[in-house]
């Protein structure tokens, strides 16, 4: 994936949840942020995923919006309810949610 389809993708899919949105989305519990050098993802144990077993712990597709308050998240291949964060993260993750939002108000006034 190249910063441009990244860019792409925040503009296009990194919106507020629609309704009905959350209704079918995975959960994912004891969570933290990760970063592969280039883009953040979550990682945690998933429930209810469409391709992962229940008590799995996964890597996310990158992150595109974070609402630790509102308890989701998107990525780019689907939303995700949040539990709780590992305890050790949370300063990371308010951070990452911080730069994110920053991201997609500079992508969005371009």
């Amino acid at each position: 994936m190249t910063d441009n389809d990244y860019i792409d993708l925040i503009r296009n899919r990194g919106s507020q949840p629609e309704p009905g949105d959350l209704d079918a989305a995975p959960a994912l519990d004891r969570w933290s942020v990760a970063c592969d050098g280039r883009y953040f993802s979550l990682c945690g144990m998933v429930s209810g995923h469409p391709h992962l077993r229940d008590g799995s712990t996964m890597h996310t597709s990158p992150l595109l919006r974070l609402n630790r308050d509102e308890r989701w998240a998107r990525t780019r291949s689907r939303f995700y309810l949040l539990g709780e964060v590992e305890q050790q993260g949370l300063l990371l993750a308010s951070a990452v949610q911080k730069h994110l939002n920053l991201l997609r108000e500079a992508v969005l006034s371009d």
